[in-house]
């Protein structure tokens, strides 16, 4: 699974698929490979965040607090929306159509940007 987190950084290969197709291979259940797949993202994020806190110093104790309160709860829902969203097409097994976009996606980066 280390070594599909790696490859992850190409453009158009999704983080989570790759740990969810390679747990797949290795003969792991879906539902325990996507949930482990959703949790291992909490520290990443935790540490972008406090690095982004201590990094933005002054700049930060400047803006005011309700817009940051408001975009916290508006990314908080809208990726628990998006989460549960994807844990349900995973659970399914309705990855196709999740492929292709990360091939589309993919190509298109590497073409364009």
């Amino acid at each position: 699974m280390g070594v599909a987190q790696a490859l992850a950084v190409l453009p158009g290969l999704s983080r989570s698929g790759s740990t969810i197709s390679t747990g797949l291979v290795l003969g792991y259940r879906k539902e325990d490979l996507t949930r482990f797949s959703f949790l291992m993202v909490i520290i990443p994020i935790i540490g972008a965040n406090l690095v982004e806190l201590v990094t933005a110093g002054k700049v930060a104790a400047e803006v005011n607090a309700v817009p940051l309160i408001i975009a916290f709860v508006t990314a908080f829902v809208s990726g628990y929306i998006a989460c549960r969203w994807m844990i349900n097409i995973v659970n399914k097994g309705k990855l196709g159509w999740f492929a292709l976009y990360c091939i589309i996606l993919g190509l298109s980066l590497i073409l364009f940007a």
